[in-house]
């Protein structure tokens, strides 16, 4: 269903490595009572489709920052409200623990509860129960310590 072994191995270590690990932080995080808040970058750039690596690790970074970098092009000007409104939340989150405000859409605190991520893309929207399944199954191979 991956259409390749090259695509499943590269899901299965994304998700093995990365995702499912970064949700077992964010659940101890936000179970110790720490506003806690996870996004899912799903923007795939030019670079991204031709080096085949779909919407990588760390490609939200030229967003974040507004601008190129090694591995990114210049942002089309399609890309540029996607720009903004993550310098607006790393901005507020830095400035006060809290990404929300200035008229953006709300991003919803994470709770292990609901799982809700921020999706970034050209369309920014929140997802329910992101990974959930997924990251279940990585869970019960090697379960997160307590």
């Amino acid at each position: 269903s991956f259409g390749s072994p090259v695509a499943a191995a590269s899901i299965a270590f994304g998700d093995g490595a990365l995702v499912c690990p970064t949700r077992t932080v964010a659940r101890a995080i936000a179970g110790a009572g720490v506003p806690t808040y996870r996004y899912d970058f799903t923007r795939v750039t030019a670079n991204g489709k031709m080096l085949g690596l779909g919407a990588y690790h760390s490609a939200e970074v030229a967003f974040v920052f507004g601008n190129p970098s090694v591995l990114a092009d210049d942002l089309t000007p399609a890309e540029l409200p996607l720009s903004a409104a993550m310098m607006g939340y790393w901005g507020r989150m830095a400035k006060s623990g809290d990404p929300n405000g200035a008229g953006a859409l709300a991003w919803p605190k994470y709770t292990p509860a609901d799982e809700t991520v921020m999706v970034l893309d050209l369309d920014l929207h929140t997802q329910k129960d992101f990974d959930a399944d997924t990251c279940d199954f990585w869970d019960a191979l090697s379960p997160p310590p307590k």
